[in-house]
């Protein structure tokens, strides 16, 4: 049946507009705006792929705020927030256009540097771990500091997206045991 043009427009762009704030919401973490699990590990697959196309490098840093349960049970939920969020302003700020942040889970975040080696990787990381150190986080009643840790994998060495993340969650860990508030590159031995 006809409808008048002005009336088909509107219902057409009413539709592309849901269309589109349903797939942000998807693609979206609703806490840091970075990009979701699911859509983090996509863009990994994608760069893994651009670079063994290209012979190029590429790193992977997955990256954890250290004690932050502690943050929530001192703090509050709202606090853990805060400190996810300015995190996740930080790594904007830090990183290139070109290098693609997840919310990997919980206080974890994955980046995918492509282009980057892992001492380049490891260089930038540092920087970011000393600056989130440096943010004081202010609850209205108290102002704290929390720092993170990161682990770091380097394609080739690790040829697939689940090895890139299984290399940097494992120098993560390393991160972790021996004291927090460090970056470890995966190629390094201990």
């Amino acid at each position: 049946k006809p409808v008048p043009p002005a009336e088909l427009v509107a219902s057409v762009a009413a539709r592309a507009l849901r269309g589109r704030t349903l797939r942000q919401l998807m693609e979206r973490d609703g806490l840091t705006g970075l990009y979701s699990h699911s859509r983090i590990i996509e863009q990994l697959e994608a760069a893994v792929r651009r670079a063994d196309r290209r012979d190029g490098r590429l790193a992977v840093a997955m990256i954890d705020v250290d004690g932050f349960k502690s943050v929530n049970d001192s703090h509050g939920h709202l606090a853990g927030d805060q400190v996810l969020k300015a995190l996740a302003q930080l790594l904007r700020q830090r990183l290139r256009l070109s290098d693609v942040l997840g919310r990997f889970g919980g206080d974890e975040y994955l980046v995918v540097l492509p282009d980057t080696d892992g001492a380049a990787a490891f260089a930038k990381m540092d920087d970011i771990r000393r600056n989130f150190g440096a943010v004081e986080h202010d609850t209205g009643r108290q102002a704290f500091s929390v720092t993170l840790s990161a682990g770091i994998a380097e394609f080739p060495q690790a040829v697939t997206g689940h090895e890139l993340i299984a290399r940097a969650d494992e120098a993560l860990y390393r991160a972790k045991r021996a004291g927090r508030n460090r970056v470890v590159l995966g190629r390094e031995e201990g």
